[in-house]
């Protein structure tokens, strides 16, 4: 007891921001049913929150490329609602199917890009499908990122020398799974805007030995970390 005492007071600087605004958002709320004030007025500015994590993010090296995606969205949206620009970011986004075309176009006259990369760390999807599996004895993380696509990891065959292992994840308009052995414990950490985030794992160990953290953002999107045995 006294050594939890003596350790120091973390808070989480995403998780205060979040909170906050819903106790904001419940105040605003309720005294517009009792006819005190506009609460629209006020809640137009709700992109606030992701500018806000989008900047705490970018304070983490290990998080930037999080959080320069949140802050982009997070001042696009706010520009939009607030009536200083006419458009937001989500106004291109056909401009994704563009490129798109013209991927298919050039492969389907033969042109090809590269190999794509064996790294198994990194994974991204733009309107595609990737599926990895990870063979690692030391597992310690990786970052997955998806716009409008999907991503599979499997993690089956992976084990964790030194944990925690810790999965960084950004997700717009799609889906990730994160599939683990039936011995890990799963700590979810992530932020659904719009989406949603689940964990299906229960683990038959009495006592886990191995430990994984997801985090990130879903918005409009699903994440889903589910156990496969090995």
């Amino acid at each position: 007891m006294e050594e939890r005492l003596n350790q120091p007071l973390r808070i989480s600087g995403t998780k205060l921001i979040v909170g906050l605004f819903f106790a904001v958002a419940g105040l605003l709320m309720t005294a517009d049913n009792l006819d005190l004030l506009d609460a629209e007025r006020y809640l137009r500015y709700w992109p606030v929150v992701l500018l806000a994590v989008g900047l705490i993010k970018l304070a983490d090296p290990g998080r930037r490329l999080l959080g320069v995606i949140l802050t982009v969205v997070g001042a696009s949206l706010l520009a939009r609602f607030a009536g200083w620009v006419p458009i937001t970011i989500f106004d291109l986004w056909p401009l994704l199917l563009i490129l798109a075309g013209i991927g298919m176009v050039l492969r389907a006259v033969g042109v090809r890009g590269s190999a794509e990369p064996r790294d198994t760390r990194h994974i991204v999807a733009v309107l595609s499908t990737r599926k990895v599996t990870n063979t690692s004895r030391d597992f310690t993380g990786a970052r997955i990122a998806s716009f409008m696509g999907g991503c599979e990891l499997d993690l089956t065959q992976a084990d964790i020398a030194n944990g925690p292992a810790v999965i960084e994840t950004f997700a717009m308009m799609s889906g990730i799974e994160i599939i683990v052995p039936d011995d890990w414990e799963v700590i979810g950490e992530v932020l659904p805007v719009m989406g949603g985030f689940e964990i299906k794992t229960a683990p038959t160990a009495a006592a886990p030995t191995r430990q994984l953290i997801v985090r990130g953002t879903a918005i409009m999107a699903g994440i889903e970390v589910k156990r496969r045995t090995r």
